[in-house]
């Protein structure tokens, strides 16, 4: 792969024309992206948080990103996807969009409208073949697959599984369905162990898609309808159903292989990302298995990169939170990560982001060097 291009724009404002929205107009236009998005059908696509998330993307950003797609001659809407689990709070579309809503962001306040892209449940989806490190086919939100250019929108962090949480997570964990989510976190769709089952048919009453039938008084799962939503494992008052998680490197060839298909999906020259590198928590912005928490930033604010390549402007991104000294009393300083040049993503969460984007570079979908443009 070549060398690719990210622009920067840092956090420093000292006037009106310096500020964030003014230098996310610049950056815009840096990608050339008015000419790009008009009358294109163009999908933002962003993470709201977690219900007691306090540190996700301000909506006022993917606003500004919107409305400039508007001015471009663009039609915008804004998206996300169901999470695996699907009786979490945003596991179906209407617990999600209650979650959108009192984070701010509606079709009003987006003057866009705000779609949940992989439908109800989260089993709206377009399979896409692929010759993966690991997976054969991916199952891509359909709103994102008809959509005719991307824009990821992405509030730069960390991730348990993955190091970091950039654009390559926004578009490839958050841009397919739970069938997809599910091929990235588990080998397998949920199986029944027969000898625990106790054929009380809690799980069969939960399925929304009736995939789970009594068999000799055991249950039993029609993997040909099973879509992984999790509903049986959650309710299963034995613990008799499960699945086998993988291990964090395979983990994140799996997620290599979702941005891989989403990619085949849209086209390399349709997809355009941008990080916003603020309030740079060592978690994601989603449940971690509760109801979502955000701790203090580990690093100072940076700005915002953006770029054409997902793998080059999350290698960008990572190396400016390196270089960034840490902040005194977070998990920086807990996990000995204070000092500028460590590698602070793989000292907090135990892998380096690297694993990840490397993978991605392999399979030809980005580069891992680049040329950074200050604008």
């Amino acid at each position: 792969m070549g060398t690719s291009q990210v622009y920067f724009a840092d956090a420093r404002s000292r006037n009106s024309d310096e500020s964030l929205l003014s230098k996310l107009d610049t950056l815009f236009d840096s990608l050339g992206l008015q000419e790009v998005v008009s009358g294109k059908k163009v999908g933002i696509k962003t993470h709201v948080g977690a219900p007691l998330c306090t540190r996700y993307i301000r909506p006022v950003f993917v606003r500004r990103v919107a409305d400039k797609v508007r001015e471009s001659g663009g039609e915008p809407f804004v998206t996300d996807t169901t999470t695996l689990d699907i009786r979490r709070t945003r596991g179906t579309a209407m617990g999600y969009l209650e979650v959108a809503s009192s984070h701010g962001f509606t079709n009003e306040t987006m003057n866009a409208p705000f779609i949940i892209a992989d439908g109800l449940y989260g089993n709206d989806y377009v399979t896409v073949e692929i010759d993966g490190k690991i997976l054969r086919e991916i199952h891509v939100a359909k709103a994102l697959a008809e959509a005719d250019v991307i824009l990821s929108v992405s509030h730069f962090k960390g991730h348990a599984l993955s190091g970091i949480g950039g654009a390559c997570k926004n578009i490839g964990i958050g841009g397919c369905s739970k069938l997809g989510k599910n091929a990235a976190h588990f080998r397998g769709l949920p199986q029944v162990e027969t000898r625990r089952c106790d054929g009380c048919r809690l799980c069969l009453e939960h399925c929304p898609v009736q995939a789970i039938s009594l068999h000799d008084g055991k249950a039993s799962i029609d993997t040909s309808k099973c879509f992984a939503c999790r509903a049986c494992i959650d309710v299963c008052p034995e613990k008799a159903i499960g699945n086998h998680r993988v291990p964090k490197d395979e983990f994140n060839l799996r997620a290599a292989d979702l941005v891989h298909g989403l990619v085949k999906e849209v086209g390399k020259e349709n997809l355009f990302c941008f990080n916003f590198i603020l309030e740079v928590d060592w978690l994601c912005d989603c449940e971690h298995n509760q109801q979502g928490w955000s701790d203090i930033p580990i690093v100072p604010d940076i700005g915002i990169t953006a770029s054409r390549d997902p793998v080059a402007i999350d290698k960008a991104s990572t190396d400016l939170v390196n270089k960034a000294p840490g902040i005194p009393g977070s998990k920086a300083e807990e996990a000995g990560a204070l000092d500028p040049g460590i590698d602070k993503f793989r000292v907090i969460n135990g892998i380096s982001p690297c694993v990840l984007l490397k993978s991605l570079e392999e399979s030809g979908i980005g580069s891992m060097k680049y040329t950074f443009v200050k604008v």
